[in-house]
């Protein structure tokens, strides 16, 4: 329905979106590259598509863009690639944890029973 360069766009958005999902530390420069791929991709889309270029199909990623099934079916067909891919982390991560998810399960066990600590003591306090 939207030719090659949607597919495209797919594909890119796709890719980043697993490699924001394999990103475990968020830094300047894991933003600056992954947001940066895909707006490159867009202006490089987007140029190569206008009267500059005499391109066949100019013009076409303008009028796609501007409608709103395009963007509907780019955002379901990229969700749709990106379930399988989140089902399998949350599958290894329940049968095959690493030993940073244990390690973060165990934090979590302890900020809980702590929490938990402070609250009765609490209570206690308050009934005196």
């Amino acid at each position: 329905m939207f030719g090659v360069w949607g597919s495209s766009i797919k594909l890119c958005l796709f890719c980043a979106g697993q490699c924001g999902l394999e990103t475990y530390f968020w830094t300047g420069i894991n933003h600056l590259f992954i947001w940066g791929s895909i707006l490159s991709f867009f202006a490089v889309t987007l140029v190569t598509h206008t009267a500059a270029f005499r391109h066949y199909y100019e013009g076409v990623a303008f009028n796609c863009m501007n409608t709103a099934n395009f963007w509907f079916t780019i955002l379901l067909c990229v969700v749709i690639l990106l379930v399988p891919v989140l089902a399998e982390k949350f599958y290894y991560v329940d049968t095959r944890p690493s030993l940073t998810d244990k390690v973060i399960d165990s934090l979590l066990l302890l900020k809980i029973i702590f929490n938990e600590l402070i609250l009765k003591s609490v209570i206690i306090n308050n009934s005196d």
